[in-house]
């Protein structure tokens, strides 16, 4: 089992994601735990899925003809990541072991990035049950709950991933948390 985690993750290091995938499925035997095959496949499935989206949010580039000036497109380029096979992944290793946060953390990651931010809080706070001391669930669900204007408990959590040690958290506070003066 290790010596496959550390295969995958050397492939995942230079973002050979769909060879990490191969390596990983082929050796899904191995593994003692079927949450964590879980895991680290919806966890690549999302890496991969956000690399994919960088590269098309490189300035498209028109090559007009042979040996001429490229030009770069200043218009927005507006894409989607399709999340759905590394949220599946951390479904079924939350399916198998329900206990590991991170899972639950990262699934709430998809679920805020998809913009399902009801379903993104539950899981964080699933996440926050399971681990108090995870302050990045703290800090993602007090901004996803900023977002959705409920300020006074998006504060408080960003306040606790402060408390443990989201140095960011501070500018967050100071911008949406305090009260202005007269």
């Amino acid at each position: 089992e290790q010596f496959v985690i550390q295969e995958v993750l050397a492939e995942v290091k230079y973002a050979n994601y769909n060879r990490a995938l191969e390596i990983l499925r082929r050796s899904k035997d191995v593994f003692e735990t079927e949450w964590l095959f879980y895991f680290i496949e919806g966890t690549i499935e999302a890496s991969m899925a956000e690399y994919i989206h960088s590269m098309s949010e490189i300035s498209t580039t028109i090559k007009l003809s042979e040996g001429s000036t490229t030009y770069r497109s200043s218009g927005e380029i507006r894409t989607t990541i399709d999340y759905s096979r590394a949220e599946e992944g951390l479904t079924k290793s939350n399916e198998v072991n329900p206990q590991f946060s991170l899972v639950w953390y990262n699934r709430a990651n998809i679920l805020a990035q998809t913009q399902r931010f009801r379903e993104a809080i539950d899981d964080y706070t699933q996440a926050i049950s399971i681990d108090a001391n995870l302050p990045q669930a703290y800090y993602n669900r007090g901004l996803t709950l900023i977002y959705l204007q409920e300020i006074e408990r998006g504060c408080l959590d960003i306040s606790k991933a402060g408390q443990l040690g989201i140095v960011d958290a501070y500018a967050v506070i100071k911008r949406y948390c305090e009260k202005k003066k007269p």
